[in-house]
């Protein structure tokens, strides 16, 4: 009798904790909602906050880069003279958008930025001025290979009319001395200086031959071509560039003229600031960035290395054209590409800095002279490769920011002809420029951007001009502007994610899970999935791009880990991060992703089931085990089977009737 009533009062402490616990959980689940509406009020503070921020500072740089403070397109009494010599000299009957005015700037020797795009003609802005008046003119460019490319075209038109020189690293002791000796020497008029920035920043000899020509008056300017290398938030940073600021320290009455093809307001000031360019007397130059003759497009590289260069070849041949350029992102893949390309019948060549001088001169020329179509190519092959009939522009791989993306697709098109401009996305590429930028300081930030104009279905030429501080485009036909803008309406594939997303932030809010790369999270997401579903609809390469998508919404952010060897890019969770399906994820991708439809799979989860997190259910077992060791209640029979669920969930749960009865509907 004392065994039964001791059994009777154990089953009602084991029923008044179940009923506890019930009451707990649905206090969790109103104290979670809580928490989720006070951090979305917080987000979109954060968010006005960060857009107050960037219009404050849009506005800060809009001022000081106010416009001219003089019409420098008007008239000069040196007009007649330039427009002979530009005519005579350099073959040019009209000048294109900004030439004149910065010319004319640079005569009344005024400091100025010049943002200018691609092939808008940034060296003529140097080059006719310093054959006015004599002097030495010297111009610091960032490659060698491009400063000699500078300088040999610069003496085939002006070798009557100025001395050239070239300095840089790798010259014998006796072709230094000679170049030292003829920049000192006064027998020419006007002489051009061509220098690397190591070669300022290391040169005692090079800075004592300026001091000289000083002292005699005839040092004219400076002119730092490429001059975003110099700021850390460029995309092409050189740190001898920041030691460029010497120039204006030691000779402050000498003029600097500063160009570069892409600087956002805030690049513009960075800039200034290291060259020591004053704010209010600086003349500040900025031309439109849109190529209106470039179509733009973006597609997936499918994931294995065979079919990815069938789609590149397809591209190729599409173009019919007799010239253009596969950009990769590393030398290997430069010399696979190139392979590739070779054996589907493509005229094609590597071009990347571990080959030989002469080899990449010998690939140039047969470029340029048409013996091969197609140089896959690093960065290597960029700054003053100018190639007017060049038709397309490819990229194999994700490049690492815009503004490297919008220097190297300008070298197509030059001509003024329509040419286009391809982007082959996978996300596996932005992992990898992630671990490969991670020491730079806006490595993340610019790759992040990256991604963002591949996979959201936005203008594409449009996100381009708001990333390099320009005004939006005026676009004359959705047919030539971009695959975003043709395709219309149809682009906008919006997929609701919620369970995907909940079930990511299940995994990474995970206390006691491992750290996890992008492989691993798919891998793990894929295990949680149903195999069944997942096999259906979606694929490894898809999950790691909707996992980057989740990346650009916050739910997920970056850990980086710094080993001896590399950098390991592992998630975390975003600020966005909740287990709970109250969150609500619908992503838009453009039309080149395929996404499941609602008719190929449910993304629903049975009333029946109560989605917790992990720590939810640890604690559920640890409240239910004291009182199970005590006595053991036997469970009611019931003679009525459980009621099937119309939808099987997708979703982890450790309810064991119920994946038994998913199980079975699977089997029927």
């Amino acid at each position: 009798m004392a065994s039964s009533s001791s059994s009777v009062e154990t089953a009602r402490q084991v029923e008044a904790l179940e009923t506890r616990l019930q009451e707990l959980i649905e206090e969790r689940a109103r104290v979670d909602d809580e928490i989720s509406r006070v951090e979305a009020e917080r987000d979109d503070l954060v968010r006005r906050r960060r857009i107050a921020e960037e219009e404050e500072e849009e506005e800060v740089c809009a001022e000081e880069e106010a416009p001219p403070d003089a019409d420098f397109a008007s008239a000069r009494s040196w007009d007649a003279e330039v427009a002979s010599m530009a005519r005579e000299v350099f073959g040019i009957s009209s000048f294109r958008a900004l030439q004149r005015e910065v010319i004319n700037c640079v005569l009344e020797d005024r400091d100025a930025f010049v943002v200018m795009r691609t092939g808008g003609g940034k060296s003529l802005t140097y080059q006719l001025p310093a054959l006015f008046g004599g002097g030495v003119t010297v111009v610091v460019s960032p490659l060698v290979s491009l400063m000699l490319d500078q300088a040999h075209s610069f003496e085939a038109k002006c070798g009557r009319n100025a001395a050239v020189v070239a300095l840089y690293s790798g010259m014998s002791a006796a072709e230094l001395n000679a170049s030292l000796k003829e920049l000192a020497s006064d027998a020419a008029d006007a002489t051009v200086a061509f220098v690397t920035p190591e070669r300022v920043a290391n040169s005692k000899r090079l800075m004592s031959s300026l001091e000289k020509l000083h002292k005699a008056r005839r040092l004219r300017r400076f002119v730092v071509d490429e001059c975003h290398c110099a700021s850390q938030w460029g995309h092409d940073y050189r740190p001898d560039y920041v030691k460029l600021g010497a120039l204006r320290r030691t000779f402050p009455e000498v003029r600097i003229l500063a160009l570069t093809a892409t600087a956002t307001p805030r690049l513009a000031r960075d800039v200034c600031q290291i060259l020591g360019l004053a704010v209010k007397k600086t003349v500040h130059f900025r031309g439109s960035t849109d190529r209106p003759n470039l179509f733009f497009e973006v597609r997936a590289k499918p994931p294995s290395a065979p079919e990815a260069l069938d789609a590149l070849f397809a591209f190729v041949r599409d173009c019919k054209a007799t010239s253009g350029i596969v950009y990769c992102l590393s030398q290997k893949e430069c010399g696979d590409v190139a392979a590739g390309l070779v054996s589907r019948g493509c005229r094609a060549a590597a071009y990347h800095a571990g080959l030989h001088d002469e080899t990449r001169r010998r690939v140039h020329e047969d470029w340029l002279v048409g013996s091969i179509s197609v140089v896959a190519a690093t960065v290597a092959f960029g700054l003053g490769i100018d190639k007017p009939d060049c038709r397309f522009v490819a990229h194999f791989s994700m490049p690492r920011s815009l503004e490297s993306y919008y220097q190297e697709m300008g070298r197509a098109g030059r001509d003024g002809l329509p040419a286009r401009v391809v982007l082959f996305f996978s996300a596996t590429d932005l992992w990898r420029i992630l671990s490969l930028t991670a020491a730079e300081a806006a490595g993340a930030t610019n790759a992040l951007e990256m991604a963002k104009y591949c996979l959201e279905p936005a203008c594409r030429r449009r996100v381009l001009a708001k990333a390099l501080g320009d005004d939006p485009p005026q676009k004359s036909s959705d047919e030539t502007c971009c695959d975003v803008c043709r395709s219309g309406n149809s682009t906008r594939q919006a997929y609701d994610a919620t369970v995907l997303a909940a079930t990511v932030s299940d995994i990474v809010l995970d206390p006691d899970a491992p750290r996890r790369t992008a492989k691993q999270l798919v891998d793990e997401i894929r295990r949680r999935l149903k195999p069944r579903a997942v096999e259906k609809t979606f694929s490894k390469d898809l999950l790691e791009t909707i996992v980057a998508r989740f990346l650009l919404r916050n739910i997920l952010a970056l850990d980086l880990s710094y080993t001896a060897y590399s950098v390991v890019v592992y998630l975390k969770p975003g600020r966005r991060a909740s287990s709970r399906q109250t969150l609500d994820c619908s992503l838009v991708f453009p039309n080149f992703i395929s996404m499941p439809t609602a008719d190929d799979i449910a993304m629903k989860i049975p009333t029946t089931t109560t989605t917790t997190t992990n720590a939810t259910k640890r604690k559920k077992k640890e409240v239910m085990k004291a009182p199970s060791q005590q006595a053991r209640v036997p469970s009611k029979k019931t003679t009525e089977p459980p009621p099937r669920p119309d939808v099987i969930d997708l979703v982890d749960d450790d309810d064991d009737e119920i994946r038994s009865r998913a199980r079975k509907k699977i089997r029927v």
